[in-house]
């Protein structure tokens, strides 16, 4: 996924884009659910791994070995190394150049204060915890 942002506080809602041939951007239409999460340190290979093909043809979880973990109420699962996950349910899709913006509705917010959550950096060019200071 390329572009993340929150939208509103009330009703908590965020807005991502993927490009149009995107397979996440499908089955977020097709289902009308998503978790959209920040995955921990521990994650970065597997997340430029991930971000470099697509899943249409590839198990990226069996692929770059990400162990996986349930998320209550939801059939989705997430990295068991993850900072923060928004549960969220598809509001509406609107076209946006190359991509399609997916404006969705958030549940519930599960977060892990004690992980490092990993950004992009330089363009997409590379993946690493923000740091403080």
């Amino acid at each position: 996924m390329c572009f993340v942002s929150y939208l509103s506080s009330n009703p908590p809602m965020i807005g991502f884009a993927t490009s149009k041939q995107s397979h996440t951007g499908r089955q977020v239409r097709e289902t009308g659910k998503v978790i959209v999460t920040v995955p921990g340190e521990s994650l970065a290979q597997a997340v430029m791994a991930c971000g470099a093909s697509t899943g249409a043809k590839t198990d990226k979880v069996a692929a770059n070995h990400i162990e996986m973990v349930a998320v209550e109420g939801s059939d989705i699962q997430i990295p068991a190394d993850t900072k923060l996950a928004m549960v969220a349910t598809l509001q509406q899709s609107v076209e946006v150049g190359d991509h399609i913006l997916h404006i969705c509705q958030v549940g519930k917010f599960l977060g892990d204060e004690s992980k490092k959550g990993l950004y992009a950096w330089n363009g997409f060019g590379k993946v690493a915890p923000a740091v403080e200071g």
